[in-house]
């Protein structure tokens, strides 16, 4: 398990040499100008957090897979509530299924509200109106309700390969960017004998 985090050291607004302060300097009655200083820089404020991400592949002998995905975000700011208002993954029905198996909101209260049928969408992924003919892939978006500042958010996906690649198993995972993220998680499971 690893954790990655950005260290943010802010800039100072007076220009230094050998830790000492750079001042305009007299020569002959003429002034050097001193240089413009960088403003300081703003705090970074913490829009969100992500406390879990688990990425969790189970693959058979034949290279298809099951992959259970969960995720829970705290909302820390109003810009938060805009940018993490929903949840989505996308998957091809050719090759693939989706199941939700649960989403829902923890109020900083300690209430517990769950998604409702209203909340969820299935239409064509993106790239399937980029690319019709091409791609078949559809997106599945969860809208969260109620969600205030202090809100945690919930969704776990269960995404079955029915078919196998040409390539076998082959995923790729990424960490975590966007936001500060606590644990990050990556387990495949697969039988001994399997070749990997």
């Amino acid at each position: 398990m690893k954790t990655y985090g950005t260290e943010v050291r802010q800039l100072f607004s007076s220009q230094t040499r050998n830790g000492k302060i750079q001042t305009p300097v007299e020569t002959a009655g003429t002034t050097t100008e001193k240089q413009p200083t960088t403003p300081a820089a703003k705090p970074v404020v913490e829009n969100a957090r992500m406390d879990n991400n688990d990425n969790h592949y189970q693959v058979n002998l034949d290279y298809t897979y099951t992959q259970v995905i969960a995720q829970r975000m705290t909302l820390l700011s109003p810009q938060a509530i805009e940018d993490w208002q929903g949840a989505s993954q996308s998957y091809s029905p050719d090759t693939q299924s989706l199941e939700l198996v649960e989403a829902y909101v923890i109020q900083p209260n300690g209430e517990k509200v769950k998604v409702t049928e209203e909340n969820i969408f299935t239409r064509p992924s993106q790239e399937s109106q980029d690319a019709p003919g091409f791609s078949k892939s559809m997106t599945t978006t969860v809208v969260f309700p109620k969600l205030m500042v202090g809100s945690q958010t919930f969704v776990k996906w269960k995404l079955t390969q029915k078919k196998p690649s040409v390539v076998g198993f082959s995923e790729m995972e990424t960490p975590f960017f966007r936001e500060s993220s606590l644990k990050e998680t990556v387990q495949i499971s697969l039988p001994t004998s399997l070749k990997l």
